[in-house]
């Protein structure tokens, strides 16, 4: 079946070497051969199995996927996260769109996704070595997909930490003293109570209660720092 395959597959090259030259253009310098990304993408092709029927679009899909790839490398080599990142951010909303559709409401929001996939992936040594860098963000977000469908109880949860929302549920007068001993300003009060008690996705809560410019999961990150050691929570990492 593999030499079989391989003649199938020799028949696309024109095609896919044409498709290589559109892709190298946006890579990092030295770019590659076209011919050197199709060899990659045969090498992928040939490991999966039942690609024989939609060889075509398989190929097509691997040769992209080898293209991000091979540059995610290369940035990663030359320290340029900044640039690998802004590359994968496409694939990340795609993949977080897609993957929360197959939710129960209220599904996460896919900005929130992003984002926590992002600290996730910025965090992680194993990521910046990985030979397959796209099939290794693209597991990040579906873990976090998996781990929203898995949530028996309302909490916030960040990068493995979390303060329940059971934790804050007390009178209104007690809750606003507790924040207000906290140093939460009213924006901050406004945006913790939209996340955990109206489940608002934390970007939305972040522009609708006028929150400060940067990263919407590191903003109530800080919030909810301040209030658990308010209360005597410690929230580090164990």
């Amino acid at each position: 079946m593999t030499d079989e395959l391989r003649e199938r597959f020799e028949r696309l090259i024109p095609e896919l070497e044409r498709r290589a030259g559109e892709l190298v253009l946006s890579m990092p310098e030295p770019r590659p051969h076209p011919s050197e990304l199709v060899e990659a993408t045969w090498r992928v092709v040939c490991s999966k199995r039942g690609t024989e029927a939609a060889l075509r679009a398989v190929a097509l899909r691997e040769l992209e996927c080898c293209t991000t790839n091979l540059a995610l490398r290369r940035m990663f080599d030359a320290g340029d996260l900044e640039a690998a990142f802004a590359r994968l951010v496409p694939h990340l909303r795609a993949w977080a769109t897609n993957l929360s559709r197959g939710l129960s409401p209220p599904r996460p929001d896919p900005d929130d996704l992003v984002q926590d996939a992002f600290l996730k992936l910025r965090k992680s040594q194993m990521f910046v070595v990985a030979d397959n860098p796209l099939g290794y963000a693209f597991r990040a977000v579906k873990n976090l997909v998996i781990d929203h469908a898995r949530r028996k109880r309302p909490t916030v949860e960040l990068a493995d930490r979390h303060v329940g929302a059971t934790e804050l549920e007390t009178s209104p007068e007690r809750l606003d003293e507790m924040l207000t001993r906290a140093g939460l300003s009213a924006m901050e009060k406004c945006m913790l109570s939209r996340v955990v008690f109206d489940k608002l996705a934390v970007s939305a809560a972040q522009r609708e209660c006028g929150g400060p410019p940067g990263a919407p999961y590191y903003v109530l990150e800080k919030i909810l720092d301040r209030v658990a050691g308010s209360l005597g929570i410690d929230r580090s990492r164990k």
